[in-house]
């Protein structure tokens, strides 16, 4: 003769506050209404995280990188970076380009943006420093330099070619010479001499480690008073000055934690 389960403990259990259920179409009404608004909440979070799209210099590619990841590591927003020239990006976002904030090398292309109406915030966020950078044993003087392949990026469209030029006139080094090799960004004269194509450059001093991973140099300092400071400011754009993901990461900027790996990259601090 076999023993039969009472139908109403298939789901329950009885303590001596009595029957409990274990189904979930037997909870209690309060603790299913809780659910829902959890749930519900939840749904929410993740409806308002958004892409915030920010246009960086090419100097400050890799720092930003580093900066997207300690931002999207406490935050529910992502953060998509385009980068380039500051000239370039600046010519897009007159153009209509779709980027949320730019942080751009210098503070002219800034200024600008702001003067067109384009701009809802603007702020400098950075001191930008420059070194030559020369195959081992290579000497710094200027009939060295004249003579070798030498890149700096085009002082046209760049902030950190238009420095370069400065410094290596004060070295006295011919910038009209037939071996200058031109790069589109300071990013572009970076990849130039770490595989080889010329024997000196002008680079952003952030960019060094990154080089150095890349091929033996040796660094000379330059006096950052042969040259205007790199004053790099940044916008967050009037096309997305409601946006709460571009406001977050545009505020985030001036956290302790992003000023701290703007230093370690080899950025001073801008006056107020």
């Amino acid at each position: 003769m076999g023993f039969k389960i009472p139908r109403r403990k298939a789901c329950r259990f009885e303590s001596g506050l009595g029957y409990h259920c274990l189904a979930v179409h037997c909870w209690e009404p309060a603790v299913r209404r809780a659910l829902l608004i959890l749930s519900l909440m939840i749904a929410g979070q993740v409806a308002r995280a958004e892409t915030v799209t920010v246009a960086v210099a090419a100097n400050l590619l890799s720092t930003a990188q580093g900066l997207v990841a300690a931002y999207e590591a406490d935050h529910p927003h992502r953060v998509e970076l385009v980068h380039g020239s500051t000239g370039k990006l600046y010519a897009q976002i007159r153009a209509g380009a779709p980027f949320d904030i730019f942080l751009a090398a210098d503070a002219e292309r800034p200024e600008l943006l702001e003067q067109e109406g384009l701009t809802a915030a603007r702020r400098a966020y950075a001191l930008g420093l420059i070194a030559l950078v020369t195959a081992p044993g290579l000497a710094n003087d200027a009939a060295t330099l004249d003579s070798v392949r030498l890149s700096i990026a085009d002082p046209k469209v760049a902030p950190y070619g238009r420095a370069a030029e400065q410094a290596l006139r004060h070295l006295g080094v011919d910038t009209g010479t037939a071996r200058l090799i031109l790069g589109e960004s300071v990013g572009q004269v970076a990849v130039f001499f770490a595989t080889g194509n010329v024997d000196a450059a002008v680079i952003s001093v952030s960019q060094l480690a990154q080089v150095r991973a890349e091929r033996a140099l040796d660094v000379h300092a330059i006096d950052q008073a042969t040259f205007d400071p790199i004053r790099q400011e940044g916008v967050l754009l009037a096309r997305s000055g409601d946006s709460p993901a571009a406001q977050s990461f545009w505020g985030w900027l001036e956290s302790p934690v992003a000023l701290a790996i703007l230093d370690k990259a080899g950025y001073g601090r801008p006056d107020p």
